[in-house]
């Protein structure tokens, strides 16, 4: 390779790693121009639509990436970081083993971490994470979320202290270390602070939200939960809406976590996790039937959806 295509390889790179995937797709087509079938031009195109979030050219990319290169040990980490990024677990995890067998890098070592996480392997995601955590401050933030998902939220929350110490002005760390900590509001007073704020005309946090709504289901004040939802349903995000639809779901209101993930089904379609809890609470409400036209309507463009409308037909007809 020339030196030139060189130097353009370390500016797409960099131009990745600062966010600016403006700079990198100008650097990678002078790259092409110079260098336009090499491996390392291959891969970073695959980054870059992995960045841009080209989720089908991404997995074209990958597919095409490891049949070529299958002792490429970024070519696997790269498949599994596309994977996990479309929330695919089942199919990032064995990748990014995979790519640590063929060579050990810090990168794949987290997300094989954060992709244990979302599988429920706690002790060895915890025990990745930590290791990194030295050498990768912002490991710090997947254990945060590894804890939470532990309900340790006091370790959670020193570690988002601990990383603020070091970045100060990271934003999405701020709003998680503020949102743990409205969680460990006892229930009297969320139901309190929001009341106060609601009796001023003023709107929720969604932090808040989610705590009061957790402490009026808590409180048998089921009418006054269903009644915050519906005045609200049309103004959540999908994000939003699906972070409330688990509360609802967890503390055994399926119906009112049922109109939650309705509202965030862009948002949570990815996730077979969602969807599986998303039928389920529907045929508890004996609902599944309003599943069907949601379904076809999102599979031509996520193909999973046909698999599962089979079974979503047959409850459907079960429930009469």
């Amino acid at each position: 390779m020339s030196e030139p295509a060189r130097v353009l390889q370390r500016a797409v790179r960099q131009a990745l790693r600062e966010g600016d995937t403006g700079e990198a797709r100008r650097a990678l087509a002078r790259l092409r121009r110079l260098d336009a079938v090499g491996i390392g031009t291959r891969m970073l195109e695959l980054e870059l639509a992995i960045a841009e979030r080209r989720w089908n050219e991404a997995r074209a990319g990958a597919d095409l990436m490891l049949e070529r290169f299958p002792r490429s040990a970024r070519a696997h980490y790269l498949a599994g970081r596309e994977a996990y990024l479309v929330k695919d677990y089942a199919r990032a995890e064995p990748l990014l083993r995979e790519s640590l067998a063929l060579e050990s890098t810090g990168w794949a070592q987290r997300y094989l971490g954060k992709t244990l996480t979302q599988v429920g392997c706690f002790d060895e995601a915890e025990a990745i994470l930590v290791e990194l955590a030295p050498r990768q401050p912002w490991c710090k933030l997947d254990l945060a979320w590894l804890y939470e998902r532990q309900e340790r939220t006091d370790r959670a929350r020193a570690m988002l202290e601990s990383y603020l110490a070091e970045h100060p002005d990271h934003a999405h760390a701020r709003r998680q270390l503020r949102r743990l900590r409205r969680i460990d509001l006892d229930a009297d007073t969320a139901i309190e602070e929001a009341e106060a704020l609601l009796a001023l005309g003023e709107e929720l946090p969604l932090d808040l939200l989610s705590s009061y709504l957790r402490a009026l289901l808590g409180h048998g004040r089921r009418d006054d939960a269903a009644t915050l939802v519906a005045e609200r349903l049309s103004a959540f995000d999908p994000r939003q809406a699906c972070q409330l639809g688990w509360a609802c779901r967890e503390l055994q209101a399926p119906d009112l976590a049922l109109e939650l993930f309705l509202r965030g089904f862009d948002h949570g379609v990815r996730d077979f996790k969602f969807l599986t809890a998303l039928e389920t609470v529907a045929s508890l409400c004996r609902r599944s039937a309003e599943l069907i036209p949601l379904y076809e309507e999102h599979a031509p463009r996520r193909k999973n959806l046909y698999g599962r409308l089979h079974k979503v037909r047959a409850r459907a007809e079960g429930e009469g």
